[in-house]
């Protein structure tokens, strides 16, 4: 995702890495704080320093110090980007119903059967003249840069630990489950043991070289095991199909799982005892935090939550909810 052009090749995310490069006078600190690999944003403060047609930063013994240009653009650029917040998140009461809204989400894939045509509708309820854009995760190191660039509103996701840096609130929690066809060795089992989930072949919506950012994997990874990722799909669409094909294993949220297994010949098989819980997450930036339509919107996200969580009554509530 790319943030709007401001002319010369500066963008607003280039400005805030400017100001915070000005402020830390460390890549390595900018890089901690953006959420970028450390490379990134050095390449940034070369394109910069072409730009301004300055070094900006100048190092001094172990330390970088600004040029008298960078302390001035340090003072003006970040005016610039408080006015930009400030017309992106104004501080006058929300009235959902007045239309003109424009609402950026981004969504892992689990999110996409049950949760989002609930949110989609909600808003739509409330808010009938509302813009509901949904976009694929991005990379995991880019979370916080979308968030802090306004490229997205807010990120709904099961990680196995989020991201540190980000407002995060817990929706809910899941117990998961196996889907498997009807004629698999399988399907006759009320549970796997740990040794025969691991020693099946599995189908997984994360690519088997990006299997640490998944939650299953990231939750096997906790028991000091693995699986074996035999297939990957982009979406919960083909899984059905891939399943009744072949003798693969797929896991996911109970609420998911009985859904599908209502409308397709699919099996239910509770996960080893080890496995525990799955939770679901929001995500937001520090700056939309005190916003009066972010708050509507986590309210709508909130209320969502509570629907999904009440549609099975084998799911595992959450001990403590933080307000979302």
């Amino acid at each position: 995702m790319k943030s709007s052009s401001m002319g010369n090749g500066l963008d607003v995310r280039s400005l805030r890495i400017l100001v915070t490069l000005l402020t830390e006078c460390s890549v390595t600190r900018t890089a901690e704080l953006i959420g970028q690999p450390q490379p990134a944003i050095s390449l940034c403060l070369r394109r910069l320093r072409a730009i301004f047609n300055d070094p900006l930063l100048v190092r001094t013994g172990n330390r970088l110090v600004p040029t008298d240009r960078g302390r001035e653009l340090e003072i003006s650029m970040r005016r610039v980007l408080e006015d930009l917040d400030r017309e992106l998140c104004p501080d006058e009461s929300f009235d959902p119903s007045s239309g003109g809204h424009h609402f950026r989400l981004l969504l892992a894939n689990c999110f996409g059967p049950t949760f989002l045509p609930l949110i989609i509708s909600r808003i739509n309820e409330e808010a009938p003249g509302a813009i509901v854009d949904v976009s694929p995760m991005p990379a995991h190191d880019q979370l916080v840069s979308v968030l802090a660039d306004g490229v997205a509103d807010i990120v709904l996701g099961n990680w196995p630990h989020p991201p540190e840096k980000l407002r995060t609130a817990p929706l809910f929690a899941s117990n998961m489950v196996c889907l498997v066809h009807g004629r698999h060795p399988f399907s006759k089992l009320k549970r796997l043991t740990l040794n025969q989930y691991l020693s099946a072949k599995h189908l997984s919506l994360t690519p088997s070289d990006n299997a640490g950012l998944s939650p299953i994997d990231g939750r096997l990874c906790d028991l000091s095991v693995s699986r074996q990722i035999s297939a990957s799909v982009p979406d919960y669409g083909s899984v059905p199909f891939v399943l009744a094909q072949t003798d693969m294993v797929f896991t996911t949220s109970r609420h998911f799982a009985e859904d599908l297994a209502v409308h397709v010949p699919l099996s239910v098989v509770e996960l080893p005892k080890e496995f525990g819980a799955i939770r679901f997450y929001a995500l937001w930036h520090e700056r939309n935090h005190r916003s009066p339509w972010h708050q509507w919107l986590r309210g709508i996200i909130r209320g969502v939550a509570r629907e999904v969580e009440n549609m099975s009554s084998n799911l595992y509530r959450t001990p403590h909810t933080s307000p979302v």
